[in-house]
């Protein structure tokens, strides 16, 4: 029986990825450019990112729907920052950028975004918190945590694992925080229903891109 297409490939980086000689795989930028240059983002998204979200039309690709990961002004500024990232970071792992996200926009160390800040009494004393800025540090900063990483997604196909842990806690309080804001915020539900859409994708569909070979756009 064949083996599966890059399976040897992929054994052997698993492999060496520890030798001091290994070189981690190249990003083919060719999309990021072209995205960064039109902003057509479903016309130039990885194919397993369309298969994910086949229909143009999905809020996925819509830029100028704010409950979408690029529709926002922070949603759109992250794409653009991790695209031009990407171009000079052709080997660095997602982790690296999210790091500099955290750090920058959050203004914390990245160790303390962690899984300590999706509670719900701390969220609400930071909503209440006059002197807290948490449409800097909870909107702002999850957002465009969401979106760097599906900047990626709709590039390669794939959220490098370094990234995910902190995906996972800008999309759970991120649906916290509507769920705190419901009776306020006419669009609670439907900002919780898109990310729920998103959470799977940020996990088992991520896994079977690596497995299967499609992370593409790395050589």
């Amino acid at each position: 029986m064949p083996l599966p297409a890059g399976f040897l490939q992929r054994r052997l980086q698993a492999a060496f990825a520890g030798h001091p000689e290994y070189t981690a795989p190249v990003v083919d930028t060719t999309r990021h450019q072209q995205l960064l240059e039109t902003n057509e983002k479903f016309e130039l998204a990885h194919p397993t990112a369309r298969a994910a979200f086949p229909a143009e039309g999905h809020f996925v690709w819509n830029g100028a729907d704010d409950l979408a990961p690029f529709g926002s002004d922070a949603g759109y500024t992250a794409l653009q920052e991790f695209l031009e990232w990407r171009l000079r970071n052709r080997e660095s792992p997602l982790g690296d950028c999210m790091t500099w996200v955290i750090e920058s926009v959050g203004e914390m160390e990245v160790s303390a975004y962690n899984t300590d800040l999706v509670d719900r009494t701390t969220l609400t004393n930071q909503i209440e918190n006059e002197e807290f800025d948490d449409r800097q540090f909870v909107w702002t900063l999850d957002v465009t945590v969401i979106a760097t990483a599906f900047g990626q997604f709709i590039t390669e196909g794939v959220i490098d694992r370094d990234a995910r842990p902190a995906l996972e806690i800008a999309l759970r309080r991120q649906l916290l925080h509507a769920d705190i804001l419901r009776n306020e915020w006419p669009h609670a539900s439907t900002y919780e229903a898109n990310l729920n859409e998103l959470r799977p994708r940020s996990g088992q569909l991520l896994e079977h891109a690596e497995r299967s070979g499609t992370r593409g756009h790395r050589w």
